[in-house]
Parts: structure tokens; sequence; C-alpha cells
């Protein structure tokens, strides 16, 4: 029995460290004063704050052990340009990357909109495209959020990592706490229609999975 539980061991650490747990951002147009630059900072903060909060949720250590690579999930500032379709595609394959966040940044008055453009690189029968662009406004408001689509499509993108590359048991908690935090957004809005499509199936994928490693 002792080297069968090594062996296990030895697959779902090399599972944990092949994870997607790094968010990439880029540099985003629209922020040459310091004003701008200063709401952008903000914005990152937002997200910073929604990562976190995912990573604690999903790496709780009552979840046990095997859960714990999750909290390591983090916002990285690149300070480069992402540039083409093509380009993102590679730094997304390369860099193990869970999203790669792109876009632009708008002020009217002293309202500050942001359009993110958020590549999941995700395989096709996942999800229709590989990025999805979501607009959030930088407010205390915005930051005071406990739902939102960001984290919607954050929780997804680990959900689906975690089907191609952890234990069924695993993915099938990360498919329970998406389909709840999903139930919480505006049911009408055209992106959570999306992702409720892209949870059946990536749910008929992950029952598939489970069956063959019986």
């Amino acid at each position: 029995m002792a080297p069968l539980l090594v062996i296990g061991c030895i697959g779902s650490a090399f599972a944990s460290s092949t994870a997607r747990i790094v968010i990439s951002i880029y540099n985003y147009d629209g922020v040459e004063d310091e004003v701008l630059r200063s709401k952008f900072g903000q914005y990152k903060g937002i997200l910073r704050r929604r990562i976190h909060r995912i990573a604690e949720q999903l790496g709780n250590q009552s979840r046990g052990v095997e859960f714990e690579y999750i909290r390591k999930l983090d916002l990285i500032d690149t300070e480069q340009d992402a540039g083409s379709l093509a380009r993102r595609t590679q730094i997304w394959q390369n860099t193990n990357s869970l999203q790669l966040l792109s876009g632009v940044v708008f002020a009217d008055g002293d309202a500050v909109t942001v359009m993110t453009e958020v590549f999941i690189g995700l395989p096709r029968e996942y999800f229709e495209s590989p990025s999805i662009e979501i607009q959030l406004s930088v407010s205390p408001e915005e930051y005071r959020k406990t739902s939102d689509i960001y984290s919607a499509l954050t929780l997804y993108a680990i959900l689906v990592d975690a089907i191609e590359k952890q234990p069924p048991h695993i993915a099938s908690q990360y498919l329970s706490e998406v389909n709840n935090y999903i139930e919480d957004l505006d049911q009408q809005a055209k992106l959570t229609i999306k992702l409720k499509e892209a949870l059946k199936v990536s749910e008929q994928i992950l029952k598939e999975k489970s069956g063959q490693n019986q």
C-alpha cells in the first residue's frame, strides 16, 4: 500500500505545481496623466481584493491540503503591452497564466470607467471565445461589492483548469462554488447566461473525466 500512497502524493503535487495561479495585468491605454494613473492604481486594488478573496475562499484550510495551492493566486503587474490575439495566446501558454488583462481607462468628469479584456484562453469546448470584455467603475461602491462578473469569470477559469489538471473531487467542489456564486448575479445579463451555459458543458466534461478515473 505504501508505494501507492507515494505515487498519489507525487501526482497531486505535480498537478498543483502546473496549476494556473497567476493573473497577469498588462498596460492599459488612457492612463497618460497622473490622475488617471492614480485611478488605475485603485482599479488594480479592486481586482486584487477580489482575487485574494477567491483565493481565501477556495483555499480554505478546512477543505484539506489539496486545495491550498489556490491560495497562491495573485495579480502580477507586467508593465508590458499585451499585443495581438496571437501574441496573447502565446503569452498565456508560455507563462501558464490563468488570465491576461488589458484594456482602456475612460474619464467622464469625476467618473472613471475601465474597460478590460479578460483573456482566458480556454479551449472552445469550454467557452466560445478566448477573451471577454467587461466594464468596471472605479468607486467605493465597486470596491465594496461582494458579487461581480469578473470574480465569476475567474472562478470559472479556475474550475476549467482544475478539470484539466486536478483530481475530480477538487474540480467538483469548484463547480459547486461557481454555480452558487452565479446565482447572485444579474440572471438576465448576457455574460451571466453564457457562463451558465458554459457551466453545463463543463459539468458534463467533468462527469466524463470522473467516469474514466473510476
